[in-house]
């Protein structure tokens, strides 16, 4: 994965960013993280994101499967759908959201491999 992000191929989003900063220790780590994702490109988050994401929740409502994923995990997908970018991912929602947008997903380990 490492070597993705060196050659650009990699972007992330608001969304993702804040799930990781919440993972900081400390004010200097979370100034570390911060600096490190800065250098990551950006796909936008913007009401038409938000838009997407509601129309995927709407889809998932119709099969019941609403409330089976959440609402980070809808942002994201609808984010890297609109961006034309995959999602990478070590989470089932993304396999349950792709069910309804067809998207392309990647698990970046095994299911159950990572504790």
């Amino acid at each position: 994965m490492a070597d993705l992000v060196i050659a650009g191929r990699v972007a992330t989003c608001a969304v993702i960013d804040l799930e990781i900063l919440y993972s900081a220790r400390s004010a200097s780590a979370f100034h570390e993280i911060r600096r490190e994702l800065s250098m990551i490109p950006k796909a936008p988050i913007n009401q038409d994101v938000c838009e997407r994401a509601m129309e995927i929740q709407y889809a998932l409502s119709r099969k019941s499967m609403h409330r089976s994923v959440t609402l980070p995990d809808l942002l994201i997908a609808a984010c890297a759908e609109m961006a034309g970018l995959i999602v990478l991912h070590y989470d089932k929602d993304f396999d349950v959201i792709s069910e309804i947008t067809k998207q392309e997903t990647r698990w970046i380990m095994p299911r159950g491999s990572i504790n």
